[in-house]
């Protein structure tokens, strides 16, 4: 059986992360049972198809949101394949202008002042992090890649998982002020 990752429009997750299920946990169909034989990755079943999380996994996304800093939330929903492994997501959207309650200068910096203060907790699980400016017209995206495993270590269920991820994992004292006022001042 050859995969190749030109096989797949989203690519394979060996370079660029690939989402497997979206903020409301339903299978993105960007991969399939192909892909993970090739990987050697577990997979279940939804209604008898493919379904890139096992029943063990599942348990630990949900649609919600795990409150992290200054009132922004990591969507819970998420999860991802990257580099061969599976991932739980939580992702950080920070809205700016109309639909926000920053600005998007202001919302960049605390992203990523945001991102070097997780960054070093999330690596020491084996996980990633990720900034992406300007997701939307009007939002920048904190993506956080945990390995399943950690969260299974740490929690019994999705509940104590959020609570780990509020609590611990993710949770952060800055504010958008806090940001603002170590920033440099120009001009």
């Amino acid at each position: 059986m050859s995969v190749d990752a030109g096989d797949y429009r989203f690519g394979d997750g060996s370079e660029e992360l690939v989402y497997l299920t979206n903020g409301c946990c339903e299978d993105t169909g960007h991969v399939d049972a192909a892909l993970f034989a090739k990987l050697g990755l577990e997979a279940g079943e939804w209604e008898g198809e493919f379904f890139p999380l096992t029943d063990a996994e599942l348990k630990y996304v949900y649609e919600d949101v795990a409150d992290v800093a200054d009132g922004f939330g990591a969507l819970t929903g998420y999860s991802a394949l990257y580099q061969g492994k599976k991932y739980l997501m939580p992702s950080i959207e920070l809205y700016f202008g109309e639909g926000g309650n920053v600005g998007d200068a202001d919302a960049l910096a605390f992203g990523k002042a945001y991102v070097e203060d997780v960054k070093a907790r999330v690596e020491g699980v084996g996980g990633h992090v990720f900034l992406e400016e300007e997701h939307d017209q009007d939002r920048h995206l904190i993506q956080v890649l945990v390995p399943f495993e950690y969260a299974m270590a740490n929690a019994k269920d999705f509940d104590g998982w959020k609570d780990h991820l509020a609590g611990t994992l993710l949770r952060s004292d800055l504010t958008v002020e806090s940001v603002k006022a170590a920033s440099p001042k120009v001009g």
